[in-house]
């Protein structure tokens, strides 16, 4: 490789050490005997070949992402970024990719070529895999002369890699539990392991969540740092009786809650049956909704979170996972008997248990009205005057 490529790669100097890189934020170690280390943190490597004609980078991304055909194309998004914003590359194409078994871990294998300032073609081979709580990534780059070297460097690479933290088990239905309710998650959804909290955490600004501790959280990673996010949370404007017949006025009263003179911008609320009971959806912007239903002790609050451009998938989770939502016993809402007969007499005048009481009450007004009006007169008896 010349060394006007390798000072664009990466300019530091190179430093004569060899053997292994432990990378304990990511939860691996490189293996990498002969190689000349130039950058090595807790979280990523830079080295290269002591000729320089190879370069070798280790980073990780946020979340551990199922490695899969699905999210092949959003991990080489993440490698066009990379390569474009923090390398310098241009024009950089991708060909062939592939997911395999590599160590036992389900690996997506890609190759992409490129162009330098200078006009140097570069070949990049690429690899991700899951560790605990996020995503490695293993590059490769070398001219394009030398791209048969780089695809036995990354594969030596692979093939001498300790993973310290291996992948978490995240496969199969996942549930999310709450002590008022539980909810069953779309595929790909599921509760953030601890090695991701601090940066779910960070996701919450994307919604209204104004205390975090309250909310039970669940995500679906769908590419390296991207995540959609389900929050569901205790409190929220007060809700009381939500059916078919008072919906528009629940609705109405949690949206000016939640965005005050806003909600009149907002476009019209979406009834959602649940498992126990109606609730409210309402669209706040693209790739944001929010939902409310009662509780026992009050409103429970569902934000929904993805990038603008997941809109229509994020809805979609969002009604199939809040469908499912059960409350439990402790959960369960028990309207008051004032707030039960408020909503029957507001919205439901024509109710049996109204109309019938209507009835009755006519009837003891007939039946007093004939008590009184009815008795026989008294009348002056006659003496033939």
């Amino acid at each position: 490789m010349s060394t006007l490529l390798l000072a664009a790669l990466h300019a530091a100097a190179a430093t004569e050490q060899d053997g292994s890189y432990a990378l304990p934020d990511v939860g691996m170690t490189l293996s990498l005997p002969g190689w000349h280390m130039s950058r090595w943190s807790d979280w990523d490597f830079r080295g290269r070949t002591a000729d320089g004609d190879v370069m070798i980078s280790a980073w990780s991304t946020a979340f551990q992402l199922a490695i899969d055909a699905d999210h092949a194309e959003a991990i080489r998004e993440a490698w066009r970024k990379k390569l474009t914003e923090e390398e310098g590359a241009i024009d950089v194409s991708f060909g062939s990719s592939k997911v395999e078994l590599v160590g036992g871990r389900p690996t997506l294998l890609a190759e992409a070529t490129l162009s330098l300032a200078d006009g140097t073609r570069v070949v990049f081979e690429g690899a991700a895999f899951a560790t605990d709580g996020h995503t490695a990534h293993i590059g490769t780059y070398a001219a394009v002369p030398n791209a048969r070297r780089a695809v036995a460097a990354r594969e030596r690479a692979l093939a001498g890699l300790v993973v310290d933290r291996p992948a978490a088990d995240v496969a199969g239905a996942q549930t999310l539990e709450h002590e008022m309710f539980t909810i069953q998650l779309p595929s790909g959804w599921r509760a953030p392991m601890a090695s991701e909290s601090f940066d779910a955490a960070g996701l919450y600004g994307r919604t209204g969540v104004k205390d975090a501790a309250a909310c039970a959280a669940a995500m679906n990673p769908v590419g390296p740092g991207q995540a959609d996010i389900l929050l569901v949370c205790t409190g929220g404007p007060k809700l009381t009786i939500v059916d078919q017949y008072s919906f528009q006025d629940e609705a109405t009263l949690f949206a000016s809650g939640l965005f005050g003179k806003a909600a009149s911008t907002l476009p019209q609320p979406e009834p959602l049956e649940t498992q126990s009971g109606m609730a409210i959806l309402q669209r706040a912007k693209e790739g944001l909704y929010v939902a409310g239903m009662p509780y026992r002790e009050g409103t429970l609050v569902a934000w929904s979170s993805a990038d603008a451009s997941r809109d229509a998938e994020l809805v979609a989770a969002t009604r199939a996972a809040l469908g499912t939502l059960t409350l439990t016993e402790k959960g369960k809402a028990e309207p008051s008997f004032g707030a039960s007969v408020a909503h029957t007499l507001a919205y439901r005048p024509t109710h049996p248990a109204v109309f019938g009481a209507a009835l009755a009450a006519l009837g003891l007004l007939a039946l007093f009205a004939k008590l009184i009006f009815g008795r026989p007169r008294m009348e002056l008896p006659s003496d033939g005057y």
